[in-house]
C-alpha cells in the first residue's frame, strides 16, 4: 500500500479521482488496506458502459460484509441530464426522505466518479438472468431470476409512484434538477456523431424522431430515468431498491414509465396491470397518446445513446 492511503496501487486501471472519492467514503485505515489488496475485488458482468465491483470489507465475503461499487465511465457525463454536482444533491436529497427509505439503499455515496452503495443480494425483473461466479474470470451476475414477476411489478409500482409524489421544497431546486429535454436529445446528437461519424444518417434520423416527439415532454416531478432491469432490484417477494440515480432529475412521469415499459419488455397485460395501478396511487388519469410520444422518446434517445457509448 502507498504511504498516502488516498494515492491508487499500482494495479488499480481507473482514475485517481475515483480511487480518492472511494477512499474517502471507507475512511478508516483498516478499510484503506483493505482497499488497497485486489484480492477483495470482484470484477461483475453487469455495466455496459460503466465497470462495477463486488468489494469485500474483509476476509469475511458475506454479502452483508460486501459493497457494490461502480466506477462510472467519464464520457456519460455528457449524456445524463444534471451535472454531477447537481445529480448528487438531489440524490442526498431523496436518500433523507422517510418515503424513500425501503426504495433507496442507505449508507450510498455518487459522485462524478463512482457509485458506493451496501451489497444488496436479489433479483429483477431480468428473466435472463441467473446468479454466477467464475474462479477464472472472477466476474459474478448481480442478478437472479425473480420467481414472482406480479409482486414485483406491484411493489415496482408503488415505488415508483413515491419517487414521483416527491415534494421539492423551493422553486430554485426545481429548476435546477429539470430535464431540460430538446438540450438533452441536442447533447446525445451532438455526441453521437463524435462517436460514431460513419452512421450520421441513421442518428439524424433517431435525432429528427425524438425531437417530434419532445413537444409535449414536461417536467413535473423527480424521476430515475433508467428503470432498466439492472437497476431494479429485490429481496423475496416484499422488499424493493431501485439503483444507479445518475440519470435522476426533474422530469416527464410518463417518460419515466416509457423506459420501465420499454427496457423491461413488458408485454400488454403488465403493462396495463401497472398503469392502472400507478393511475390508482397517483389519484390522475393517464394519457395513452402521450405514453406513445414518450415511448419514442425514449426509444429514439436509446438509439441516439447506443452511438455514443
Amino acid at each position: 500500500m502507498s504511504n498516502n492511503p488516498f494515492q491508487p496501487p499500482s494495479w488499480w486501471p481507473h482514475s485517481a479521482a475515483a480511487w480518492n472519492d472511494i477512499a474517502e467514503w471507507f475512511g478508516d485505515d483498516n478499510q484503506l488496506y483493505q482497499l488497497a489488496d485486489s484480492s477483495h475485488w470482484i470484477k461483475l458482468t453487469q455495466g455496459i458502459s460503466n465497470h462495477c465491483y463486488r468489494f469485500s470489507h474483509n476476509n469475511d465475503s458475506t454479502d452483508n460484509n460486501c459493497s457494490f461499487i461502480k466506477i462510472l465511465r467519464q464520457q456519460k457525463q455528457t449524456l445524463t441530464p444534471l451535472t454531477s454536482d447537481l445529480a448528487s444533491r438531489l440524490f442526498s436529497f431523496l436518500q433523507q426522505l422517510p418515503t424513500l427509505e425501503t426504495t433507496i439503499l442507505k449508507n450510498s455515496r455518487e459522485t462524478k466518479n463512482v457509485q458506493i452503495a451496501p451489497w444488496f443480494n436479489g433479483c429483477s425483473l431480468a428473466t435472463n438472468s441467473t446468479s454466477s461466479t467464475s474462479s477464472t474470470s472472477k466476474t459474478v451476475a448481480l442478478t437472479t431470476k425473480c420467481s414472482n414477476k406480479n409482486s414485483l411489478l406491484n411493489l415496482l409500482c408503488d415505488s415508483i409512484s413515491k419517487i414521483h409524489g416527491v415534494k421539492i421544497e423551493t422553486a430554485k431546486d426545481f429548476e435546477q434538477w429539470k430535464l431540460v429535454m430538446p438540450e438533452y436529445i441536442e447533447r446525445y446528437y451532438q455526441q453521437a456523431l463524435l462517436g460514431s461519424p460513419e452512421s450520421s444518417t441513421k442518428i439524424e434520423s433517431s435525432y429528427k424522431m425524438a425531437i417530434a416527439n419532445a413537444a409535449n415532454f414536461v417536467p413535473q416531478c423527480v424521476c430515475h430515468n433508467d428503470l432498466n432491469p439492472g437497476n431494479i432490484m429485490t429481496a423475496g417477494n416484499n422488499e424493493i431498491r431501485i439503483v444507479d440515480w445518475e440519470y435522476a432529475s426533474i422530469g416527464d412521469p410518463l417518460f419515466d414509465l416509457a423506459g420501465l415499459i420499454i427496457t423491461n419488455g413488458l408485454p400488454p397485460s403488465e403493462e396495463n396491470s401497472l398503469l392502472e395501478r400507478y393511475s390508482e396511487n397517483m389519484k390522475n388519469g393517464l394519457s395513452m397518446n402521450k405514453l406513445t410520444e414518450m415511448k419514442r422518446l425514449f426509444k429514439s434517445i436509446s438509439e441516439l445513446w447506443h452511438f455514443v457509448v
